[in-house]
């Protein structure tokens, strides 16, 4: 070691982690992908011919929480998968209430 005083900055980088997404071939998304821990993911589940969008199942990790299609990046790449629903879905709204 030297007699004097040595300075040491370190530097740090963000580690991206990846968002794996199973849908059945849709044209799904998340931005960002990959995402560093704390950033706000938003999940985007596309189209599919035939299908409606129901919801989305986490596969890993467990215990993340999606509300409202986002997510806030955990320290681990997160996998989820696109659930649907054969056939049309139709909404009726009462306005009379």
């Amino acid at each position: 070691m030297p007699k004097e005083t040595v300075e040491v900055t370190a530097t740090w980088k963000p580690i991206p982690y990846d968002i794996k997404m199973n849908d059945g071939g849709t044209n799904h998304s998340a931005t960002p992908n990959p995402a560093t821990f704390g950033q706000t993911v938003t999940l985007h589940w596309g189209t599919r011919p035939g299908f409606g969008f129901v919801s989305w199942e986490l596969i890993t990790p467990k215990g993340l929480e999606i509300t409202n299609n986002s997510f806030s990046m955990p320290a681990e790449a997160v996998e989820v998968t696109v659930v649907w629903l054969e056939g049309k879905l139709a909404f009726r709204f009462d306005d009379e209430q």
